[in-house]
């Protein structure tokens, strides 16, 4: 008996070692989601299924603003149809979740927009701002459904690992993009010089903000 308890004891050990690799790993390869993409049009994107993998939810949005003081506008969804991430955004944007504070904020208790009760089913969420050079350009609220867990500390803490990442992909594509402007045009006229047209004209595609 004492030997089937000792033995008990160390596959617990073992399996709980492995779920913490794991999870170690998942965040790993959700931040390697963001960190080599240079195009912020994907990244809207990639930030919001690096976000959900590294959290584990199963609904997610990303909102960011077109121009300074701008709205916050829905660019990327998941877990949903689009007329509901629609309503969804409108709602947290009613709300005031959708702000251009950069705290991060778990949100115990939320609720569907009207006639969206059945579609979503969400009690707890997440709000993750993304910041570049301190401005809030974006916001990614996650969710969990009725019969997931609420979202907790650890959960906050995990999110906000990838939230890093985010922020720094999002600041090197801006780099990256502002490089390639000076390459591709004349000092003197501003205009894009003749390496930038042989560039269009073999359709390799120039990062977009």
């Amino acid at each position: 008996l004492k030997f089937a308890v000792r033995r008990c004891i160390e596959v617990r050990g073992l399996f709980e070692e492995n779920s913490e690799l794991k999870g170690l790993l998942t965040l790993y390869e959700s931040c390697q989601m963001v960190s080599h993409c240079l195009d912020v049009g994907s990244l809207k994107d990639l930030s919001v299924d690096a976000l959900l993998r590294g959290t584990g939810a199963s609904v997610g949005l990303g909102l960011y603003q077109e121009e300074v003081d701008g709205p916050f506008l829905l660019k990327a969804s998941r877990g949903m149809a689009e007329e509901a991430a629609i309503a969804l955004a409108a709602k947290l944007r009613e709300d005031g979740i959708a702000n251009p504070s950069a705290e991060m904020t778990v949100l115990p208790e939320l609720t569907p927009p009207e006639g969206y009760q059945r579609e979503l089913d969400m009690h707890s969420g997440m709000r993750c701002p993304v910041t570049v050079t301190d401005e809030t350009n974006g916001i990614i609220v996650l969710f969990r459904g009725q019969k997931e867990p609420v979202f907790d500390a650890m959960d906050l803490g995990a999110a906000q690992f990838v939230r890093n990442q985010i922020n720094m992909a999002f600041e090197n594509a801006g780099s990256y993009h502002e490089a390639q402007q000076m390459v591709f045009r004349d000092d003197l006229t501003g205009l894009l010089d003749r390496k930038s047209t042989r560039l269009n004209s073999s359709h390799i595609p120039l990062p977009r903000l």
